[in-house]
């Protein structure tokens, strides 16, 4: 993250009082330390909170709106981070948090990244509802996009590998993937409990 959060400068709180209210935060959204982890670090010119979301349903979005009014990072006046006394806080989510994600996109977005890469340079072509893939052929590049705005989320992707995590994390980010994981679910619930995600029918209906 990056903010800077002037109104808690004024407070007596320290970063293990700001952690709690950040847990008591997410316990009021309903989110639960077997979700979300919140640590604290201290070190001489400062400390730092890291949160590191472990279900991909709980969207990053909403938890780093809780988490930006806890972080306090100093500047001069050209932006610059000034040394001492500031308190980072980094949302993140852990790598297996999102491996059903990208499990259950996984086929489609293959599927797209070999298709793209035989039509018109730039050319977008939707995975999603609200993302999609273009393939750069003077740089032999994957980009995603999302396709309301037209910004572009992830460039120079090598390899369908990069462009389904970038996809995932986009999914999860917003919070689109806990309909997702429950559509998955569903298809797979005629399987026995050891079946892979790869097993399910495709999913990119939402």
């Amino acid at each position: 993250m990056d903010t800077t959060n002037t109104a808690n400068q004024e407070t007596n709180m320290d970063t293990a009082d700001h952690a709690k209210a950040i847990r008591t935060a997410l316990k009021g959204q309903k989110i639960t330390g077997r979700q979300v982890s919140v640590r604290t670090d201290r070190y001489s010119m400062g400390s730092s909170i890291r949160i590191t979301i472990k279900d991909a349903a709980v969207s990053k979005d909403a938890v780093e709106a809780i988490a930006a009014e806890h972080e306090d990072v100093r500047r001069d006046e050209h932006g610059e981070v000034l040394n001492g006394g500031n308190r980072f806080v980094f949302v993140d989510y852990d790598y297996d948090a999102l491996v059903p994600v990208r499990d259950a996109i996984r086929d489609d977005v293959i599927d797209i990244c070999i298709r793209v890469t035989t039509i018109e340079r730039d050319s977008i072509v939707p995975v999603t509802g609200n993302i999609g893939v273009s393939f750069d052929t003077w740089g032999d590049r994957f980009k995603v996009w999302t396709l309301g705005d037209g910004n572009c989320i992830g460039s120079g992707l090598y390899n369908a590998d990069e462009v389904i995590d970038r996809i995932a994390r986009r999914i999860a980010t917003v919070g689109d993937a806990a309909e997702l994981l429950a559509g998955v679910r569903s298809a797979n619930a005629e399987y026995d409990a050891d079946s892979d995600w790869n097993n399910s029918t495709s999913m990119m209906h939402y």
